[in-house]
């Protein structure tokens, strides 16, 4: 039986100061380090990014920034990614922080073949904002095709699944839910896996508005309407 490939490992650095986020709960699963640098102004951490951390164990860490200054907290970061990449140089370094000042810094680690980007928000980052290839079809054999009504009912069970499942991934990721349509598709893709095509994570953002659940506020812009958590 051939090995799964083990994902790429994803530091991310977080510039706490210029993006107080709330959440980190996209960055739950076992490839992501995070660092959280705090200003020394930083003096109150919200109980749901807090239960976050403690959750990821040794994987998630606070930085405190304990000197006063300006920039000493993107210093703080340039340090820790200089650190990091050294450590371990086939990783992925991000930045989460609205702070341009970072870009010439990644784009220096970039010519030194080290794989960094800066994103406004978790939401933005590069794994959650490309869509994962579809898988190539499958034949369907000319039998099966004979049962197409009975096809069309398991068909419809299995998009309520597909719904269930991302309604309840939403629901999880609090303030942490995509933002932009496009982000919003690749999320519910990597959601419902790699074993379902770009056109069927679509057919299920399209079921969600349809079922108000996702509210079209104009072309591009939505909110949403989920049900309350059980």
């Amino acid at each position: 039986m051939t090995k799964k490939a083990a994902l790429k490992t994803n530091y991310v650095l977080i510039d706490f100061e210029n993006r107080p986020v709330k959440s980190i709960a996209q960055l739950a699963p076992e490839h992501f380090r995070v660092h959280i640098f705090l200003g020394k102004n930083n003096t109150k951490v919200g109980k749901d990014l807090a239960m976050q951390v403690q959750a990821m164990g040794a994987r998630a860490k606070y930085v405190n920034v304990e000197f006063d200054g300006k920039n000493v907290l993107d210093f703080y970061i340039a340090y820790y990614l200089g650190e990091l990449s050294a450590a371990d140089p086939t990783g992925f370094f991000h930045i989460i922080s609205g702070d341009k000042g970072f870009d010439p810094l990644v784009a220096h680690i970039k010519e030194r073949k080290i794989l960094s980007e800066r994103s406004e928000s978790i939401e933005e980052m590069r794994c959650f904002r490309e869509p994962v290839p579809a898988p190539a079809p499958v034949p369907i054999p000319a039998a099966a095709k004979v049962k197409a009504a009975a096809v069309g009912s398991a068909v419809d069970e299995q998009m309520e699944s597909l719904i269930a499942i991302v309604i309840e991934d939403l629901i999880a990721r609090g303030d942490s839910r995509p933002v932009r349509m496009k982000t919003l598709v690749s999320t519910i893709h990597a959601r419902i896996g790699k074993d379902h095509s770009q056109k069927q994570a679509e057919a299920v953002r399209d079921e969600l508005v349809k079922r108000k659940i996702i509210v079209m506020n104009g072309a591009v812009k939505f909110t949403y309407k989920l049900p309350k958590a059980k």
